[in-house]
């Protein structure tokens, strides 16, 4: 098969998907998860649960406003909260649109069944990458990490 040729099964490069996806004028069609207020939950419970929150976490930032770099980055919040919900037992990830005054932003809350330890470095890296961040544990019980990003 060479460089330009399209694959025998039919699909389109990654690439190309992509770019026709992000198009300006094709923004309304990513429209997969609700306005601002509606909450999407996700479980976490093996490692597949990881990419389907990241790729979640990209498109409700994408379709809040948020350049595809931000969105990106809101993405790799989504799944390093989600990858540490792993590393202990399950739980949720929850993806929310906020909305204030002429404010866009995003919401990801990340709930655990158990105590999950997150690594100091990662929270501090997660902190600096977004606008608010919030987290809630008690001992034996279940960890709650909230963090908030806002359209500049």
């Amino acid at each position: 098969m060479s460089r330009n040729s399209q694959p025998s099964n039919g699909l389109r490069p990654l690439a190309v998907v992509k770019a026709k996806a992000t198009a300006p004028e094709n923004r309304s069609r990513l429209r997969l998860l609700g306005c601002a207020g509606d909450e999407t939950r996700l479980p976490v419970n093996w490692s597949g649960d990881i990419v389907v929150a990241r790729r979640q976490g990209w498109l409700l930032a994408f379709q809040s406003g948020f350049s595809m770099t931000d969105a990106t980055l809101i993405a790799t919040v989504v799944s390093e909260l989600a990858r540490c919900i792993l590393c202990e037992r399950h739980g949720e990830i929850a993806l929310r649109a906020l909305a204030a005054s002429n404010r866009c932003g995003v919401e990801v809350s990340a709930r655990a069944c158990a105590c999950v330890k997150v690594p100091g470095p990662l929270l501090g890296a997660i902190g600096r990458a977004v606008d608010a961040c919030e987290v809630s544990f008690r001992p034996g019980h279940q960890t709650a990490i909230r963090v908030e990003k806002w359209r500049p």
